[in-house]
């Protein structure tokens, strides 16, 4: 298979240099943080925030007839079997999307992300299918990545409208784009639940 894919095209294309790890938003020219509910305790309704602003911000940017790529990084030790780890990503696809084929996968082996050691033998599987909104196990998918339960770190990317959605865990999520008129929406009408300490950094970008 062609290491070069469709994927890179795209990020290529739209946003340049831009490497697919976190922290998100700081990685992106244009982007906003969210807070799902580090204000709140457990028995004062924080899970069901977090699952609803979440699903929300989701809804914003995204309809069920649009087609995004889900992505999934999958770090690995070189002498890991590499069956083991594809199968857990086969796993992710099996749980949270209504069908698919294993023929639909691109995957490629790509450097550790986060290396900081040139002797660091972290190697990262990246994994990706293309379906439509209607076709994601949604509300199993958000609260399995809020809770952590889910294998990898995954991305879920619109390619229409240029959007990418990364909830990295309960506390918050990051929303880039190339464009910032695609977040301009985002910005007002959910500024309530900007994250505060970005706040100022998000406001410089959407007010100037």
């Amino acid at each position: 298979m062609n290491c070069w894919s469709e994927l890179d095209e795209y990020i290529l294309d739209k946003f340049e240099d831009l490497e697919l790890k976190k922290p998100l938003f700081y990685n992106a020219r244009y982007g906003l943080r969210f807070d799902l509910g580090s204000d709140l305790e457990i028995n004062q309704g924080r899970v069901e925030q977090v699952y609803y602003r979440s699903k929300s911000l989701f809804y914003e940017i995204n309809s069920n007839e649009d087609e995004l790529f889900f992505v999934i990084f999958a770090d690995f030790w070189n002498d890991e079997p590499m069956l083991t780890i594809k199968d857990e990503v086969i796993n992710v696809f099996q749980n949270y999307l209504k069908d698919f084929s294993i023929a639909e996968i691109n995957q490629v082996v790509i450097p550790y992300r986060y290396k900081e050691d040139d002797e660091d033998d972290t190697m990262t599987l990246r994994v990706y299918i293309k379906r439509k909104v209607k076709d994601i196990k949604l509300d199993d998918l958000l609260v399995s990545m809020a809770d952590g339960n889910v294998y990898g770190d995954i991305y879920l990317i619109n390619s229409k409208k240029h959007v990418i959605y990364d909830l990295y865990d309960d506390r918050g999520l990051d929303i880039i784009s190339c464009y910032k008129e695609s977040l301009y929406k985002l910005y007002t009408d959910y500024n309530n639940w900007i994250l505060e300490y970005d706040r100022k950094r998000i406001d410089k970008i959407f007010l100037s």
